[in-house]
């Protein structure tokens, strides 16, 4: 079972970023003259404009991409979210609330003493994973930290969704960028923080890095927000100032999203 998120290495991070997030209100505005809005009709300064102006209102903000009537097919979900965020334990909620399947992912790291091949991980060399990269098996993969190698495989995913079960994916960014370039109806949900200041502490109370690793994750979390929040990619953002309010709210986006069908193509 996937319950480890990936971090890639990222760029140098700009040293100002606002710390207001897209919140509730969002979810309320009207755009009669544009139908359904995504993130992209606007342009870049509107969207940055849009995240900065709504200040830490906890609730689900609109969802950015149409949806239609189809059949009861399966649903890819794809849940991202800085370190500190909590999408972990919102993912495993999920998992509870609509009997959902991790996906396993492959990976070329050693097997720690308590992991299990095949239901934690699946572990191969090197050469195995390129064999497989090479063709084509993966819906999304990367190198971490220039070392390890962790893909998600296509057809264990493809086969649950024929069978209609929830598969969730627990990526960041460059990974949900894959996924939706290769599966387009999956749902994707960003978690953020109420503020930065609240990532922060987060990151400091869990107590598990020094000081140096804190301001990495801080930098990288950053970072991972920009881009979640300045592309369109994902379908709907939750903000997480209370847990259970924010687990409430992703299950509600969720059900509505499996009750309705896949994403319309917006022009």
């Amino acid at each position: 079972m996937m319950t480890e998120t990936r971090s890639r290495v990222t760029p140098g991070v700009g040293s100002t970023m606002d710390t207001r997030f897209l919140a509730s209100r969002f979810n309320r505005l009207d755009f009669p003259t544009l139908g359904r809005p995504t993130m992209a009709t606007f342009g870049i300064d509107t969207r940055r404009a849009l995240y900065a102006g709504l200040l830490n209102r906890t609730g689900i903000c609109r969802t950015l991409r149409g949806m239609s009537d189809s059949g009861s097919t399966g649903l890819l979900l794809v849940l991202s979210g800085p370190s500190g965020v909590g999408k972990t334990t919102i993912a495993h909620r999920v998992q509870e609330r609509f009997d959902g399947i991790f996906s396993v992912s492959v990976t070329t790291r050693p097997r720690g003493r308590d992991e299990v091949d095949g239901k934690d991980y699946t572990f191969v060399d090197s050469d195995r994973f390129k064999a497989m990269l090479e063709a084509g098996d993966f819906l999304e993969s990367a190198e971490v930290f220039g070392k390890h190698a962790y893909g998600t495989p296509r057809q264990p995913v493809q086969n649950r969704l024929a069978e209609g079960r929830l598969v969730i994916l627990d990526i960041d960014v460059q990974g949900a960028g894959q996924v939706r370039a290769s599966m387009p109806d999956a749902f994707m949900l960003f978690i953020l923080p109420p503020s930065e200041e609240e990532l922060h502490r987060r990151l400091e109370s869990r107590g598990r890095d020094e000081e140096e690793a804190i301001q990495r994750r801080f930098a990288e979390a950053r970072h991972e927000i920009e881009l979640a929040t300045t592309h369109d990619l994902y379908d709907a953002f939750v903000v997480n100032a209370s847990l259970e309010q924010a687990i409430e709210e992703s299950c509600e986006l969720i059900a509505s999203r499996m009750h309705s069908g896949p994403r319309e193509s917006l022009a």
